[in-house]
């Protein structure tokens, strides 16, 4: 309540050298009545309120930092009684603070391994390989592209970085023709099939006008004004259609399968520095499943399926990169992700169990 005064604490001030209690005991503890009561380390700081709480911040156990707060006002209730509301507090904030450090050290574990690459590419006089060349885009400093394609998790289409919700779209199942050509990778789809899955107990002759409409609206939506039949991303070869994703957007899947494949070469050549920056740059794309929310579509499942076990498998990689580092926390970070995509696979199980131990 009320703002306090800077803390001298000499550990928040950096004092490797205090033996702090909250941290060596890995708990909270309230500081308040004469000083001459207080743990000896905490003696010399300035009382600054009625009660203070030194709550450090752990992340499955993992010591990531100290919050300090003042109390000015003492009630019927002893001072200690706050000590577990504000000990569940910081389990949460420590795990925030721990994923956010995360992946900003990737970020420039990124960025390191990508500059040297594309300084190593410049030496030989090489350009860099296509498959990069998708994900150097991807960069904080990169423009915003045309469109933003999201599959995992709840489907997002984003176009010049504005979203397009449902209400903009006159058709509800004009984003579901997206979502099902986007299924398919590019895979030309002929018309009965489209109506299949659009319209399952439709008769395919009525229907066939409907979905010219929808790929007709799909398209205004899509692509760039002026394209008059010269279509970019909707693309048709007489009844058979589908999509294509190339200059100027992006699609989190795609990037994902390139990150995968890519992370699966460096660690093929023992690489692993280079293969967990890969592998831990796909795993945060996978925001959910793949179209979370058509849950019971068939169009999807089988894609579904096989991007789960991508990022199941790639968890399971850095896992056991960090394991034969003996970095356990690591490992059993990754570990425990797998284990909420799918928490009945046994050999995450016994891993992490091994790392805990």
């Amino acid at each position: 309540e009320g703002l306090a005064p800077r803390s001298s604490c000499l550990t928040l001030e950096g004092d490797a050298s205090i033996s702090c209690p909250a941290l060596t005991g890995k708990r909270g503890i309230a500081l308040y009545g004469p000083r001459t009561s207080w743990q000896a380390p905490c003696q010399p700081s300035p009382r600054g309120g009625s009660v203070r709480y030194c709550i450090p911040l752990l992340a499955d156990g993992e010591l990531v930092g100290i919050c300090q707060l003042y109390y000015y006002r003492l009630g019927a209730l002893p001072p200690t009684w706050n000590i577990v509301p504000l000990e569940a507090a910081a389990d949460a904030a420590g795990n925030a603070i721990r994923d956010s450090w995360g992946h900003l050290k990737r970020q420039h574990q990124t960025e390191a391994v990508v500059g040297r690459l594309l300084r190593h590419l410049e030496t030989d006089g090489q350009r860099l390989p296509s498959d990069l060349s998708a994900y150097q885009l991807r960069s904080p400093k990169a423009e915003t592209p045309y469109l933003d394609i999201r599959c995992f998790g709840p489907f997002g289409l984003y176009r010049q970085g504005v979203l397009i919700t449902q209400d903009k779209v006159h058709r509800k199942k004009t984003l579901t023709l997206l979502k099902i050509l986007l299924a398919h990778e590019g895979r030309q789809l002929n018309k009965d099939t489209l109506i299949e899955y659009l319209w399952p107990e439709g008769e395919p002759d009525v229907r066939a006008g409907q979905l010219h409409v929808l790929v007709h609206e799909l398209r205004r939506l899509l692509e760039p004004s002026g394209r008059k039949g010269n279509w970019q991303y909707i693309r048709n070869e007489g009844d058979r259609y589908y999509c294509t994703f190339q200059d100027s957007c992006h699609v989190d899947v795609k990037e994902f399968t390139t990150l995968i494949n890519l992370g699966r070469k460096a660690e093929a050549k023992g690489d692993t520095e280079t293969a967990v920056v890969y592998y831990g740059a796909a795993v945060e794309l996978y925001r959910g499943a793949f179209m979370e929310d058509e849950p019971f579509a068939d169009w999807c499942q089988q894609e579904r399926d096989r991007l789960q076990e991508a990022c199941l498998d790639a968890l399971q990689r850095l896992a056991a990169i960090f394991r034969s580092l003996a970095e356990w926390g690591r490992s059993v970070q990754y570990l425990r992700a797998a284990l909420r995509i799918d928490p009945l696979r046994e050999e995450a199980h016994r891993s992490l169990m091994y790392c805990l131990w």
